[in-house]
């Protein structure tokens, strides 16, 4: 018997412009049945992929409606379910905040349950498990963490050298007292200083609010070998530019 459901010309064009209504491309195995029965839509999502409508994208519970591209953070908040905390993170947050031109080949995605490099509805994801401390000063609906918390990321990944360049560029759109607040927090104590450091050289931080950073240790304030250069007694950092 062929069980392949059937659509009229009218459903399925029902179908298309409610998703388009509404801005999505793609859906959970939930919204699809929501959307069916608000349609008064009969069928299945094996009836609609067989007919060519949607098509699965990960793991037979989010699909793509089959004109549709979609962005990666509608993709992203679909695979993610509502309290699986994650966030875009790398290339691409550097780029949407202007503090590289450079454009990710990859999206790097920060969560606490996937370790894996998968392609995705074209996408292609470096998905990286991580440490609960990281898991603060994130927009949520933008999926990114904000700017002041991405700037710390950013001397994390590229040095201090690069990361002041962008904190002086963009200091009017910054908000030091935030930035001041996420590296008390962030979890890589050496990163934390030469963050505070890199706002003390621009608007010296309080003896108070210095205090609370462990500066017990000395470091060196970019990853150069050398040791060589005076020392920020303040930071006990070393300035070995």
């Amino acid at each position: 018997m062929n069980t392949v459901r059937r659509f009229s010309k009218n459903q399925e064009q029902d179908f298309r412009a409610y998703c388009a209504f509404e801005g999505l491309s793609f859906l959970t195995r939930n919204e699809l049945s929501a959307i069916l029965s608000t349609l008064g839509i009969n069928a299945t999502a094996t009836n609609l992929m067989r007919n060519g409508v949607i098509e699965p994208v990960y793991k037979g519970k989010v699909y793509r409606v089959s004109d549709k591209s979609g962005t990666v953070t509608e993709l992203l908040t679909r695979i993610f379910e509502a309290d699986e905390p994650f966030y875009l993170t790398g290339i691409y947050a550097y780029n949407a905040y202007g503090f590289i031109e450079q454009l990710p080949s990859r999206y790097q995605v920060a969560n606490r349950k996937i370790q894996k490099e998968k392609s995705i509805a074209g996408y292609g994801f470096i998905f990286s498990k991580v440490n609960d401390k990281y898991f603060y000063g994130i927009d949520r609906t933008a999926c990114l963490p904000v700017k002041e918390r991405a700037l710390i990321d950013f001397c994390h990944s590229f040095g201090y050298e690069r990361f002041i360049e962008a904190l002086t560029d963009q200091r009017a759109a910054v908000d030091l007292n935030t930035l001041i607040r996420f590296a008390l927090q962030y979890p890589v104590n050496k990163v934390a200083r030469r963050v505070l450091y890199g706002v003390d050289s621009l608007d010296r931080i309080d003896d108070d609010i210095r205090t609370q950073l462990d500066a017990k240790s000395l470091i060196t304030l970019t990853e150069r070998n050398s040791r060589e250069g005076r020392i920020d007694t303040r930071f006990n950092i070393i300035i070995n530019q």
